[in-house]
């Protein structure tokens, strides 16, 4: 799966969901196998945000878990007011066009949305999230003014994601050959575009990539500051912040967590960064 039926998929997947009378596919069922019947109490309320952005040359491709706990009964993301016209909402807005019409162009970021998109998003706490993230994720975008692509393990909000239920889940064949399909598939096509690394945020996704091809290289690198963690990844400083370094063919995933988190770094790892992009460059 490439990008662009990536972006089909999660349209489709995403118009079942909602219920729209001219959906006839059947993507939806496969996340249900997956994810929603995967003891993972996956939320079945508020929409999916599988990915945000497109990837075009120099943008950094970012995979994250998942995007964060529900908003109980909330207007802008439940699905029962996707039908209510009464306020342009996220929900309604994605009722009335694609899920891909409201988040090719970033607008939780950048203000180069339609009017409609951007009262359909005024107030929609995900953008807050998202803002604290700028400065961090352009510092590794390779091309000036390139934007992110945001990409999801798992495009459902939930609000006890743990360790060990997803473990459970990519011990099923099927789940980690649909993860396979339907995120790494196109996370190699989102590389390839932009030319640029992928960072993932948590350390979930280093089991993925471990148990799909990808080698660990951190070691090989010869990281000029701090030491190497066993089962836990380079450690920069004295701060329990970890990066393990991911290969396959010519695609670099940087894997990035720290205990008890999913946040970005912070700017004291800025150099600790910088000295990772350098070191990936070098043929």
């Amino acid at each position: 799966m490439d990008i662009d039926k990536y972006v089909e998929y999660w349209d489709c997947v995403i118009d079942e969901w909602l219920g729209k009378n001219n959906c006839v596919n059947q993507e939806f069922q496969k996340e249900y196998n997956v994810w929603l019947n995967g003891n993972c109490k996956i939320s079945q309320d508020d929409i999916p945000e599988p990915f945000w952005g497109y990837p075009e040359k120099g943008s950094v491709i970012i995979i994250n878990y998942n995007p964060a706990g529900g908003f109980d009964d909330n207007p802008m993301t439940t699905k029962s007011y996707a039908t209510c016209s009464k306020k342009r909402t996220f929900i309604n807005y994605v009722y009335r066009h694609k899920y891909s019409d409201i988040a090719k162009s970033f607008p939780l970021i950048y203000n180069n949305s339609s009017e409609e998109i951007h009262q359909s998003l005024n107030g929609y706490e995900g953008a807050v999230w998202w803002k604290k993230k700028q400065e961090w994720i352009e510092s590794w975008t390779s091309v000036k003014g390139a934007r992110p692509f945001v990409m999801e393990l798992c495009g459902w909000h939930s609000k006890t994601w743990k360790d060990t239920k997803f473990e459970k889940v990519i011990k099923r064949p099927e789940a980690l050959q649909h993860i396979q399909d339907s995120v790494v598939s196109p996370l190699i096509d989102a590389v390839n575009r932009s030319g640029n690394v992928a960072i993932c945020i948590g350390k979930q996704f280093g089991m993925v990539l471990s148990k799909l091809g990808f080698c660990e290289i951190t070691v090989s690198l010869k990281l000029s500051t701090g030491k190497y963690v066993m089962d836990r990844g380079w450690q920069p400083s004295d701060k329990k912040r970890y990066y393990r370094i991911f290969r396959k063919d010519n695609i670099y995933v940087i894997n990035t967590w720290s205990l008890g988190s999913n946040r970005h770094p912070a700017k004291t790892y800025s150099d600790f960064e910088q000295e990772l992009r350098d070191l990936l460059k070098k043929p």
